[in-house]
């Protein structure tokens, strides 16, 4: 059987975290082309079966009842952030596989330039339209992602750290 050297390891880590990032931007920018109708039609069974679970959560939460209207503006606000989280994730494991120098930063701009740019699709689909409060929305779920990764790294490094520091020992 053939050995897989850490050489070969990291350009399928590559390939898979190009293809994922790739993955996520494409949903992003299919979601964005939708006319309004498609994207309402699209997201209405989502919107019922998350707001069932949801609602009374967030009207215990707030100790009063919320429109369904509310709710899915919400539950739609909340997807653009998840989309846009996922996104700083994949950027900020991209970035760092390649060794960049601000990998991070970096990934935050990008996400955020974006999240921009997506907001200027939304300009070209018809029923749609562009919002500087969606731009924030998805630039928090980028810093988000980033932020995550950076947790996800650091936890990694101390596990590592602590399991060669006990061979180290011996």
């Amino acid at each position: 059987m053939k050995r897989i050297t850490r050489r070969r390891l990291r350009r399928l880590r590559r390939l898979l975290l190009w293809l994922f990032l790739g993955g996520v931007a494409a949903m992003i920018f299919f979601f964005s082309a939708q006319t309004g109708e498609e994207s309402s039609r699209v997201s209405s069974g989502v919107l019922k079966l998350v707001s069932a679970w949801l609602k009374p959560c967030v009207e215990f939460v707030l100790g009063r009842t919320v429109s369904q209207g509310a709710m899915q503006l919400l539950i739609r606000k909340l997807a653009h952030f998840s989309e846009y989280a996922l996104l700083g994730f994949c950027l900020t494991l991209l970035l760092r596989e390649y060794n960049w120098r601000f990998p991070r930063l970096s990934a935050a701009l990008l996400g955020t330039g974006y999240a921009v740019t997506d907001e200027l699709h939304q300009l070209l689909s018809d029923g749609r339209s562009a919002s500087p409060v969606d731009v924030a929305i998805d630039a928090s779920g980028v810093l988000m992602g980033v932020l995550l990764a950076s947790l996800l790294f650091g936890l990694t490094h101390l596990l590592l750290r602590g399991r060669t520091g006990r061979r180290q020992r011996r």
